[in-house]
């Protein structure tokens, strides 16, 4: 089981470990603490369909790069 993400909300109500699936490789997401940008693995729990961001690499430094996802406060210019 070592590398895998359990959905606890699910597990709790299953009984048993309910296991999040890779949905897809490779995305990348900005945050405000940062310049740069980071690719990590989407994860998605097959009941509910919570998703989470994990394996997450070393920040890459490009300011102008497109992500998949930003998490910035409302307002933030970058």
């Amino acid at each position: 089981m070592k590398g895998e993400i359990v959905c606890v909300k699910c597990s709790l109500e299953e009984g048993k470990a309910v296991r999040m699936r890779v949905k897809r490789t490779g995305v990348t997401f900005r945050t405000e603490e940062y310049i740069g940008y980071f690719r990590a693995d989407l994860f998605e729990c097959p009941e509910c369909g919570a998703q989470v961001l994990a394996n997450v690499g070393s920040e890459i430094v490009d300011e102008d790069f497109v992500t998949d996802f930003e998490f910035l406060p409302v307002g933030v210019w970058i």
